[in-house]
């Protein structure tokens, strides 16, 4: 036999390039998929002057001619965060980005490996 065909790099990289690769499935996780933020704003009636401000408003609106009172409706916002992911309430921008923060900074679910191992925390404290 020749050298060349003993070189077990030269054939492992010629089956790789001869073997036909599988196409690839991404498949997404359910945690990574976002939820929704959904908003509520309703619009309500302001409420009326006080006592106090409606002796100051017949003031202005007697001294100035062209003035009137007009009382605008007042919006009321309201936020449903139900539907959002544990990741998106943190702040993070995807799932990703949680997973990694949590590696770099040695996490476990918001819990560092160390504490866990030595039962270190509020918890365990006596």
């Amino acid at each position: 036999m020749s050298k060349k065909e003993r070189n077990t790099l030269t054939r492992i990289e010629r089956e790789n390039t001869t073997r036909v690769k599988p196409s690839r499935l991404y498949v997404k996780s359910l945690e990574e998929i976002p939820g929704e933020l959904i908003e509520h704003v309703e619009e309500v009636h302001s409420q009326p002057p006080s006592v106090e401000e409606w002796a100051a408003l017949n003031d202005i609106l007697t001294s100035c001619p062209g003035a009137y009172y007009r009382p605008r409706k007042r919006k009321v916002y309201s936020w449903d965060d139900s539907n959002l992911k544990k990741w998106q309430c943190l702040g993070f921008t995807s799932l990703r980005h949680y997973l990694t923060f949590n590696a770099m900074n040695n996490t476990v679910a918001g819990v560092r490996d160390f504490d866990e191992l030595f039962n270190i925390g509020d918890s365990n404290t006596e």
